[in-house]
């Protein structure tokens, strides 16, 4: 079991949680898997809104940090594309904050899972009303 998981229990809201400490393979197993999602969604011309549980990034050392960060600037023309959003939960790391800080895409940080999914929807409404704009 990887220790981060992505819960898509809310889909298209993607809820991320760190259940420990990742090793590097751990890491690049699961960027491989979000590669592959985010592939899969933009083939599908879907969009997804990232929430990132304050357990992600916490005691992750530099090294991941760094993966994780340079893992977004490679795939960002595919995330633009495929994220409408990123909302970090509040709490005593929101460290992954800053992974995502070289996205063109709104990105918030919000007390509880709650919030972030109004948030959410807030964003679904104004994506389709945009889209029927257009149409």
């Amino acid at each position: 079991m990887s220790r981060i998981e992505v819960i898509t229990d809310f889909e298209p809201i993607r809820l991320m949680v760190q259940t420990g400490q990742p090793s590097e393979l751990e890491l690049r197993a699961f960027l491989a898997q979000e590669r592959e999602d985010h592939a899969r969604l933009l083939y599908r011309g879907q969009r997804a809104l990232a929430v990132l549980d304050p357990s992600c990034g916490r005691g992750m050392r530099w090294v991941h940090e760094e993966l994780r960060a340079l893992w977004v600037l490679e795939h960002r023309a595919m995330l633009e594309q495929t994220l409408m959003g990123v909302a970090v939960l509040a709490g005593d790391c929101v460290d992954a904050w800053e992974w995502f800080s070289a996205l063109a895409v709104p990105r918030v940080v919000l007390r509880d899972l709650d919030a972030a999914i109004e948030w959410g929807y807030a964003l679904l409404a104004a994506e389709e009303l945009r889209l029927e704009r257009a149409s």
